[in-house]
């Protein structure tokens, strides 16, 4: 019976599926492993190539698209019912490099107070830069990877480290942490979904940390699409609000309106010059999510779970967040010379509070 198991949601990975089986199976020795897929309603033959190319997989259907969460929790839940100790996410488009697994899970299987490990991540094809060595989470609940673009000779990621979330384009989870904190939460649909579940295994009292001593590549391309800005400006606030002590976010509130009002203010720019990134339509829509009582439900009910599953305050888990926003793809001068300068110098005054 194998303990560690991949899962891989897939949908329309025509292009990705035939080189993550390829470098899979050439890389990762056999019996070490169970691949289990998840197939989000593809369009596509993807389900009839990851048969062919991966022979040994367990090939799960949804019959509607049901949103990545709920493809990935699917998929752990098949793995645990079969024996999982270990469950990774691994995105479609990832390419695994040689002894890629042996590192991450050595480190699990040492110390029993990490929850989520990820292995340091290529841009691929230019497997010289980086693509995450580790993510870095905002005190607003913006996140980023960390050394994006950066290169890989020349960017200091030695040694395994804290961080402030592991990236769920390849992550390995301990299924004794999850059986204890719960799953992905499906409200998220996609986007923070990976940031929310380490931050709730940092408040259960459990390690998310990175592992550069472990490879892996990543096709990833930065998107600026209207329905992500969408979900991952919804899904912030609805992270934050589920996450945070209360007394925390009574202290953050000023600096989190300050920002609100920033975003709104560029949103509207983005509508005056035409820019497709930041829609203030999208904006506005995220705000409208929280006015379904049924959120409010899910958010009470989240928040006393916390409750009763919190180890760490604020104050300790904060250590490991940023008050910097400071991602290559979001060179924006304001962020860089009025928003994090003030957030810098507010979360000094206020943290000695938590």
């Amino acid at each position: 019976m194998n303990t560690f198991w991949i899962v891989v949601p897939i949908y329309n990975g025509i292009i990705d599926i035939p080189d993550f089986c390829r470098t899979l199976l050439e890389n990762t020795q056999y019996g070490t492993y169970a691949l289990v897929a998840v197939d989000d309603c593809s369009s596509d033959n993807s389900v009839e190539l990851l048969r062919s190319s991966c022979p040994d997989a367990v090939i799960l259907k949804n019959e509607k698209n049901s949103g990545f969460a709920a493809s990935c929790n699917r998929g752990m839940q098949y793995a645990i019912d079969h024996g999982a100790e270990y469950v990774m996410l691994a995105n479609q488009d990832l390419r695994f490099m040689q002894e890629w697994h042996q590192p991450l899970l050595s480190i699990l299987r040492g110390d029993t107070s990490i929850g989520a490990i990820q292995p340091k991540i290529l841009m691929y094809p230019d497997t010289s830069l980086i693509n995450s060595c580790g993510n870095e989470l905002h005190i607003l609940g913006f996140g980023y990877t960390r050394g994006y673009l950066r290169k890989d000779a020349e960017y200091s990621c030695a040694g395994v480290r804290d961080v402030g979330y592991c990236s769920g384009a390849a992550v390995i989870y301990r299924v004794s942490v999850l059986e204890r904190i719960g799953f992905l939460d499906e409200q998220f649909f996609m986007y923070h979904e990976d940031s929310d579940i380490c931050w709730r295994m940092q408040i259960a009292g459990y390690r998310t940390v990175v592992c550069p001593s472990s490879v892996l590549a990543h096709r990833y391309e930065f998107s600026r699409s209207i329905q992500k800005f969408y979900y991952i400006e919804r899904n912030r606030l609805f992270m934050i609000v589920k996450n945070y002590q209360l007394k925390t976010l009574i202290l953050l509130f000023p600096l989190f309106a300050l920002w609100e009002c920033g975003m709104l203010a560029y949103s509207i720019v983005g509508l005056l010059f035409r820019k497709k990134s930041l829609g203030i339509r999208e904006k506005l829509k995220s705000y409208g999510y929280f006015f379904r009582p049924s959120v409010w439900r899910h958010i009470a009910q989240e928040r006393r779970k916390m409750v009763l599953l919190r180890r760490k305050s604020d104050a300790d888990i904060t250590k490991n967040f940023t008050r910097d926003i400071a991602f290559q793809d979001i060179d924006n001068p304001v962020i860089k010379l009025v928003a994090n300068p003030i957030t810098r110098a507010y979360w000094t005054l206020v943290r000695k509070f938590l």
